[in-house]
């Protein structure tokens, strides 16, 4: 008898022992339909964001378009006297190209980014590994970085940049060709872009359409906080517990119909957005797919985390609800931030929705993909260790 009852109390206290498939579901289609049936949830989650989406997108269209090209100002980095990098600055200093380009060369990159951080560079221009023909293998020499979201000054210097390369290419064909009246050697891919905050987008609209779905998503926290609370802290919860949902099928079914609700919204979100607004989501569904999934996984957690910490699902839901508006705002998801500093620069990669917006601008507009999958990666790492401490107080006590 003594083995029977032991064997029984270590079997209630293994971790997600007896997740019970059924129970789960259960769970997980009743937090789905109670989602669904909520109307003002469903008005500040769906009607809301495409309200603010045409506001923004029209209101601050202007901010978006140049009025005149003007002159693209960029930091030089890595030209040496008597190197390979003399032909990047001749081709600056051609009179026709001087009149678009001004540059201004410094010592590193850190003085390249202060020069940015003050406003008067739109970009970084390394020279440094710049090299001729011969033994050129495969490096990339030319390194730009800065060209924000929007920046329509980092589109013209891509472009100069691009028609250097073009006419490298071509003394590189002539020379092939036995043809050596030129002097100049060079080697091809020569340009490598990195963005900071995404590619540039093509329109207000585009660009809200993007910080608007973040904002909606990371506003998901609160179904999560919400269900976990009336679960875990409430009346009504202690008597589901007493049933025979176990604290595990519970706390996992209600995970889940949290994140299902948040992607049937971003779906419609984008469908509506793409054919009403006409808003370019790019040629990569899949990836906006999953770091939409990404974003939906971290609020969720988000929200069991808020819950986990004070304990009170009115305190949660105040917090994030303050939050929330300054992880956007930070992001520049209200108002395009170009040139943000190199304090505030180091502020938005602290907000997820800086992570996520970065990561869907690069997807949808090519950006550097690399920094993409650090982002994602950073994303589910946060939301690990907040599902871990949610889970951790369910097996303490089966009350968070």
């Amino acid at each position: 008898m003594q083995n029977d009852a032991y064997e029984t109390m270590r079997t209630k206290r293994t971790p997600w022992n007896g997740v019970n498939l059924v129970k789960m579901l259960s769970v997980f289609w009743m937090t789905v339909l109670r989602n669904v049936r909520d109307r003002g949830s469903f008005t500040e989650m769906l009607l809301m964001p495409m309200l603010l989406i045409f506001i923004l997108g029209n209101a601050l269209g202007g901010f978006f378009t140049p009025t005149e090209i003007g002159q693209v100002r960029a930091a030089l980095v890595g030209h040496e006297a008597g190197t390979d990098s003399d032909v990047v600055l001749e081709f600056f200093q051609i009179e026709e190209i001087a009149s678009l380009v001004e540059i201004q060369s410094v010592d590193t990159w850190e003085d390249g980014r202060q020069l940015m951080a003050s406003g008067w560079a739109h970009a970084i221009v390394d020279v440094s590994q710049f090299r001729g023909v011969n033994g050129q293998e495969g490096t990339v020499p030319i390194l730009v970085e800065g060209l924000s979201a929007g920046s329509f000054s980092g589109q013209v210097l891509t472009t100069i940049l691009d028609s250097f390369v073009n006419g490298a290419n071509t003394v590189e064909a002539r020379i092939q060709m036995g043809d050596f009246r030129m002097q100049h050697e060079y080697l091809g891919p020569f340009l490598q872009e990195e963005s900071v905050s995404g590619a540039a987008a093509t329109s207000a609209v585009d660009y809200y359409a993007v910080t608007m779905l973040v904002m909606t998503i990371l506003y998901g926290a609160l179904y999560a906080s919400a269900g976990m609370s009336e679960d875990f802290l409430e009346p009504v919860g202690r008597r589901i517990r007493s049933t025979a949902i176990g604290p595990w099928s519970l706390f996992t079914g209600k995970v889940l119909g949290v994140v299902f609700t948040l992607t049937w919204q971003i779906a419609l979100l984008i469908l509506f957005t793409a054919f009403v607004y006409d808003v370019n989501w790019g040629s990569q569904p899949w990836a906006i797919a999953g770091i939409c999934l990404s974003a939906a996984m971290f609020s969720t957690a988000l929200g069991v985390m808020a819950v986990t910490v004070v304990r009170d699902g009115r305190i949660a839901a105040n917090i994030l609800n303050s939050l929330i508006p300054l992880f956007t705002l930070v992001a520049g998801g209200y108002i395009r931030i170009d040139y943000p500093g190199a304090v505030f620069a180091f502020l938005q990669r602290l907000s997820p929705s800086f992570l996520v917006q970065t990561a869907l601008f690069n997807s949808i507009y090519g950006g550097g993909t690399q920094q993409t999958m650090m982002y994602v990666a950073v994303l589910w790492s946060l939301t690990l260790v907040m599902f871990a401490a949610g889970a951790f107080f369910v097996q303490r006590g089966s009350d968070v």
